[in-house]
């Protein structure tokens, strides 16, 4: 865990290397020097077209990361495992068990292929129906996920006290919880379920942005550091940019690459937009 903990990198959640490719932002991911990990929060359709789809972009996500391990012939002999971990508010297997693990294997011998991809399934509608007496007895990973099933604040109080981590954890969420009330038309029920996973912290930070809200004020909502907000800002004008059918990505390129002199911002671009080096050159130049 230490490891882990030492390696760990959050990452930016656009993963696809082809920008043609739809369906190619997930929910929070990280990596470290071998190995992907990718959190997906799933809720259940009312249809069955709806979780077809849903299933189809998270196996979508998984090529994607696959491929993205692959830029030449010899990558083949060091490709990153994959673990995706999908936090889902329905029992995916309706078989009654908190987490469920899945591989590619042989249908008649259960034998597996050694591709490095691996599915981790958490069941939350097993922690609702566990009750707080028997979370009070559970292992640290239900007592932590406990706190996306029970709305109660006296509830998640008691099962957290002593806890730093979770009270630290509980607090963050609902200081979410008010700011987006308050900022956003989101439904506030809905968000807190969600996890208030990086895609949502990054959206709010556009909303107030939009705003012009000073930095120092989105950095205490959110806790992200000042280069994160811009990383985040700049983003999303390039992507907007990128929408229009005119001068207007070159011209932001070029000022933002006037602004930002390192190496390191074209390689941002170039994560951003799905372009190589070559690429951006070429748009840029007068």
């Amino acid at each position: 865990m230490e490891d882990l903990e030492n390696d760990f990198e959050l990452i930016h959640p656009k993963v696809s290397v082809n920008n043609k490719i739809i369906n190619s932002e997930v929910d929070l991911i990280g990596e470290t020097s071998d190995l992907f990990i990718n959190l997906e929060f799933n809720y259940q359709s009312k249809g069955d077209k709806g979780n077809i789809i849903r299933d189809k972009e998270n196996f979508s996500y998984l090529c994607q990361l696959y491929l993205r391990n692959i830029k030449h012939k010899e990558d083949y002999e060091n490709i990153k495992k994959i673990w995706q971990i999908q936090i889902d508010d329905f029992d995916y297997y309706n078989k009654g068990d908190f987490i469920y693990f899945s591989e590619m294997q042989d249908k008649k011998y259960h034998l597996t292929r050694n591709f490095g991809i691996n599915i981790v399934d958490i069941n939350l509608q097993y922690l609702d129906s566990l009750g707080y007496n028997n979370i009070k007895k559970a292992d640290i990973l239900a007592k932590s996920l406990y706190i996306f099933v029970c709305n109660d604040d006296k509830v998640l109080d008691e099962l957290y006290k002593g806890d730093e981590v979770m009270e630290e954890i509980k607090k963050e969420v609902k200081s979410f919880d008010e700011a987006f009330d308050e900022l956003l038309y989101y439904d506030p029920d809905k968000l807190f379920r969600q996890g208030i996973a990086y895609n949502v912290k990054k959206e709010l930070v556009i909303k107030m942005m939009k705003k012009n809200y000073p930095i120092s004020e989105i950095v205490e909502i959110t806790d992200f550091k000042p280069k994160q907000i811009e990383e985040i800002w700049e983003a999303y004008l390039m992507e907007d940019a990128n929408k229009k059918n005119d001068d207007s990505l070159k011209k932001l390129l070029q000022e933002l690459l006037s602004k930002h002199q390192e190496l390191d911002y074209k390689s941002f671009i170039s994560t951003v937009l799905h372009l190589s080096w070559e690429e951006i050159d070429e748009l840029v130049k007068e």
